[in-house]
């Protein structure tokens, strides 16, 4: 898989695991932050999708790549 699909599917995954599971969001969870958590989450994460570590310029646009993402289905979905 390339950092960019890494990236979405983690950033999807995230988004619905929260939105069907209201358990796992705390009290200072909000939709509003949702984007940059993904964003932090895959950034923190994405060697284990790569099996290798990744340069700063991937782990960067892993990021970016998630909190477009996000930001695209918190926007969409108005959860």
């Amino acid at each position: 898989m390339t950092v960019t699909e890494i990236a979405k599917t983690k950033a999807i995954s995230l988004f619905y695991t929260f939105y069907h599971h209201p358990e796992y969001r705390g009290p200072k969870f909000t939709w509003e932050g949702f984007p940059e958590m993904a964003r932090n989450h895959v950034e923190a994460e994405i060697f284990i999708h790569l099996e290798r570590s990744p340069t700063k310029e991937e782990k960067s646009l892993a990021g970016q790549i998630a909190f477009k993402e996000a930001q695209r289905l918190v926007t969409e979905t108005k959860p």
